[in-house]
């Protein structure tokens, strides 16, 4: 190791390490986020064609693959899971964006601008001002379905390949599986399914690029929802608030309280009229595509 800083605020450090292979890298980034006040971590070292890093986060507010992809925003690639990343940035785009800025100074601005450009909300208990929000409908576009029990015995985790990411949970006659018109997965209950869909006789043409998939974490078998797939249709009674986000933010559903749905300054923060605990965030092409607004006089 060359240099380390800690943040005491925001609980990070920043390692600058020596020419070393990646897997140093990722060893030394472990061995920091074992420490007690050490909330994330980014470990770098500069090659002569870029800045090679990982990234660890062990708080569930911070994804570290978010944080790579925000630090490679622009010159280069970051990915990875909740908890290991890592990412790359091109030394020539990072040259040409910032001439002359050392890489320990657009770390540490970095990490810090991730740090302070989100808030974040925790659905159940959180109060949402509706005085802004408009109030929505879906339109009557058919969607998908999936009942799980007709994949996997009640109780069987699984993971469910999201846009958002991976979401674990387990298979439950509670639970539907549901399936937008870009592909987007999410799940819903029995009771708020009833309440929200009408039951179509037709299949569902599943036409996107994304195919969704269930992982079975008994076994590792992927399963493609496809074969599974039933069709529905918003029955209009459900209605929504919904306002564009002008920050981006990370949402804590009480559905899904260990990770966070992420929005982004554009996208729409919403909370369901019959329940204003239910928050989520839907996408701005996906809103644009799926609702409408509901007039006054309607």
């Amino acid at each position: 190791m060359i240099r380390t800083i800690y943040n005491e605020t925001n609980r990070y450090s920043l390692i600058k390490s020596q020419r070393c292979d990646p897997n140093i890298l990722g060893l030394i980034s472990d061995m920091c986020i074992q420490v007690d006040n050490v909330d994330m971590c980014v470990v770098y070292n500069e090659l002569d064609d870029g800045i090679k890093f990982s990234v660890r986060s062990c708080v569930k507010e911070t994804k570290a693959s978010d944080l790579a992809e925000f630090l490679a925003e622009g010159m280069g690639s970051g990915g990875g899971h909740l908890e290991k990343a890592g990412g790359f940035i091109s030394r020539r785009k990072y040259d040409a964006l910032h001439p002359g800025y050392h890489t320990e100074a657009y770390f540490s601005e970095r990490i810090q601008k991730y740090c302070e450009s989100f808030d974040i909300i925790h659905a159940s208990t959180y109060d949402i001002d509706l005085t802004d929000m408009k109030k929505y409908r879906k339109r009557h576009l058919p969607v998908g379905y999936v009942l799980p029990n007709d994949i996997l015995p009640s109780g069987t985790p699984i993971t469910i390949r999201t846009l958002e990411g991976d979401l674990d949970t387990y298979i439950s006659d509670d639970m539907y599986i549901m399936i937008g018109i870009q592909g987007e997965v999410y799940t819903n209950t029995k009771e708020k399914f009833e309440r929200s869909y009408t039951l179509l006789d037709e299949p569902y043409d599943l036409n996107v690029p994304y195919r969704p998939t269930v992982k079975n974490r008994l076994n590792g078998m992927i399963i493609p929802l496809d074969k599974y797939v039933h069709s529905c249709v918003p029955s209009g009674e459900t209605k929504i608030y919904a306002k564009p986000l002008t920050k981006a933010i990370k949402v804590f559903t009480q559905w899904y309280q260990e990770k966070y749905m992420l929005g982004h300054v554009g996208d729409y923060i919403a909370a369901r009229d019959d329940d204003i605990h239910d928050i989520y965030v839907i996408e701005k092409e996906i809103f644009k595509l799926t609702y409408e607004e509901i007039r006054e006089n309607e």
